[in-house]
C-alpha cells in the first residue's frame, strides 16, 4: 500500500484525503495543529505534530516511514514546503521551486505574461520608500498588492494619494519583499480560466465567474460559478495567449488557474495565477457536472501516475448542461465566534458539500473567509433557490450577537451570465 504525505489543513486537503482513501492509498496529515483544531487529521489513517516548515523532521520522518508521495491543499507556504520535500526525498512533483516562484512572485508572472503576449494592467513597482517621484507618475484609480502573498493578503484601493501612502505602508508591513506593486484598477467582470496540463500541453476546462455582494469589497467575490456569458470572446482573443505564457512559466502537469478582469471597454487581462488544487473553488462541485475530477487529477501527479496528451483529448466541453457554484462565507465584522448555527441542516442536501473554517471561540477578522458552501444545480434559478435556502439557514454570530456573514443575494447579475 502507498503512503501519502499531506501537509497542513487548509483548502482542499479533506478533498484529497477522501480521494487518496478511495485509491486505497495510506493517507498521513502533519502540522502542529492540534487535532480538535484539523479536520484533516481527522479522517487521516495516521497524523503527525511536525511543522510543515520543519524540512529536516519530515525528511526524516518520511524515509523512516517509506512515504511514497507527499502533497498540499491551498496554502502557498505549505505547496513550496511539499515542492522542496519532493526534491528532497526524490518523488515525484507536478511542479519545481522555479516554476513555482515565477507563478507567487507577481514582477516574474507578469514579465513572462508580456513576453507571452497576454496583456496585463499597467503597474509600476514600488520599493520601500514611495517618494513624490513615484506619486507624480501613478494614474488613479490603482490597486496596492504585496508581490508575495496571495488570498487577497494588503490589497488597497486608492482613489488619492493619501490612500496610497497609507496602503503603501500597509503592504509593506506584511510582506517582506521591499518591492510593491501599484496597479492600474480594472473595474469590470472578474473571473478565472482553469486549465489542465499533461506533458507539457495545456488544455482549457472551463471559466468561473466571481461574484460580490453590491456594497461589500470587490474583493469579497463571495459567489463563484461555472455560469458565464463569453467563454468564446475568452477563446477567440486569449486562450492561445495563455497557454504559450504557461509553456514558458513551466507548468507541465497538474491543474492551473489565471485569473483575469475585464475592463470597462471589455478587454480582457491576466492579473496573477495559481497552479495547485488552490484552484479547486469551483473543482468540487465541477466533478458533479462533468465527468473529468481535477482535485484526483492533481492527487495522481503525486502519486507519480504521469497523464497523456490523448487524456487531454476529452477535457472540450466547456459549457456545462448544469452549473457549478461555490459561496465563500466572508466575515463582515470582527469578533468572536459565539454560535456556528444551521450548517447541519444545509448539510442534509445532497448537491451541497461545504467547509467551515473556524470553530467556536476562535476570533475572526473582517473581510475573511470562514468556510465555503460549494454547490451543483441544474440551472440558474435553481442556484438563486440555493442561495435563499443558504442565506435564511446558516448564521455566525459573534459573542456580541451579531450575525457576521456577507450575504450574496444579487440574482439578477447571475442571471445575466446564465445566457444558455
Amino acid at each position: 500500500m502507498k503512503k501519502i504525505l499531506v501537509l497542513g489543513d487548509n483548502g482542499e486537503t479533506c478533498e484529497i484525503l477522501e480521494r487518496a482513501k478511495k485509491r486505497n492509498v495510506y493517507t498521513i496529515a502533519t502540522d502542529y495543529n492540534a487535532l480538535e483544531y484539523s479536520s484533516a487529521k481527522r479522517i487521516s489513517d495516521e497524523y503527525w505534530m511536525i511543522s510543515t516548515g520543519d524540512l529536516d523532521a519530515l525528511e526524516a520522518k518520511c524515509l523512516e516511514e517509506n512515504v511514497d508521495a507527499v502533497i498540499s491543499g491551498a496554502s502557498d507556504f505549505n505547496i513550496k514546503m511539499s515542492i522542496l520535500l519532493a526534491e528532497r526525498l526524490g518523488l515525484p512533483c507536478y511542479c519545481n521551486e522555479t516554476t513555482w516562484d515565477a507563478v507567487t512572485d507577481k514582477i516574474i508572472f507578469k514579465r513572462i505574461a508580456r513576453e507571452a503576449g497576454v496583456s496585463v494592467p499597467a503597474d509600476y513597482i514600488v520599493t520601500k520608500e514611495l517618494t513624490s517621484e513615484n506619486l507624480k507618475n501613478i494614474v488613479f484609480p490603482v490597486m496596492v498588492k504585496p508581490i508575495d502573498l496571495c488570498a487577497n493578503a494588503g490589497i488597497s484601493y486608492c482613489y488619492t494619494k493619501k490612500e496610497l501612502i497609507d496602503a503603501h505602508q500597509y503592504a509593506r508591513s506584511l510582506t517582506k519583499r521591499e518591492e510593491i506593486i501599484v496597479e492600474q484598477m480594472l473595474t469590470g467582470k472578474e473571473f478565472f480560466a482553469y486549465y489542465v496540463l499533461a506533458e507539457g500541453e495545456a488544455a482549457f476546462f472551463t471559466l468561473g465567474v466571481r461574484l460580490s455582494q453590491p456594497g461589500e469589497p470587490r474583493y469579497c467575490y463571495s459567489m463563484n460559478t461555472s455560469m458565464n456569458s463569453f467563454t468564446e470572446k475568452y477563446l477567440e482573443e486569449m486562450d492561445a495567449s495563455v497557454k504559450k505564457l504557461l509553456r514558458k512559466i513551466g507548468c507541465r502537469e497538474g491543474i492551473a488557474c489565471v485569473q483575469c478582469m475585464m475592463d470597462s471597454m471589455e478587454n480582457l487581462y491576466a492579473i496573477e495565477m495559481c497552479y495547485s488544487v488552490e484552484a479547486s473553488i469551483l473543482l468540487e462541485p465541477l466533478a458533479k457536472v462533468f465527468n473529468f475530477d481535477g482535485i484526483a487529477w492533481q492527487l495522481e501527479c503525486a502519486l507519480g501516475i504521469k497523464h497523456t496528451k490523448e487524456q487531454l483529448l476529452r477535457i472540450n466541453k466547456h459549457n456545462f448542461e448544469r452549473c457549478a457554484n461555490s459561496l465563500i462565507l466572508y466575515a463582515n465584522k470582527e469578533g468572536i465566534v459565539d454560535e456556528l448555527n444551521g450548517f447541519d441542516i444545509i448539510s442534509r442536501y445532497s448537491n451541497i458539500r461545504m467547509k467551515l473554517y473556524v470553530h467556536l471561540g476562535d476570533v475572526i477578522r473582517k473581510y475573511y473567509p470562514l468556510g465555503i458552501i460549494m454547490f451543483d444545480t441544474d440551472d440558474c434559478e435553481q442556484a438563486c433557490r440555493m442561495l435563499d435556502i443558504i442565506n435564511e439557514t446558516v448564521h455566525i454570530i459573534n459573542t456580541s450577537g451579531e450575525d457576521v456573514l456577507i450575504r450574496f443575494s444579487d440574482y439578477d447579475a447571475l442571471r445575466k451570465e446564465d445566457q444558455r
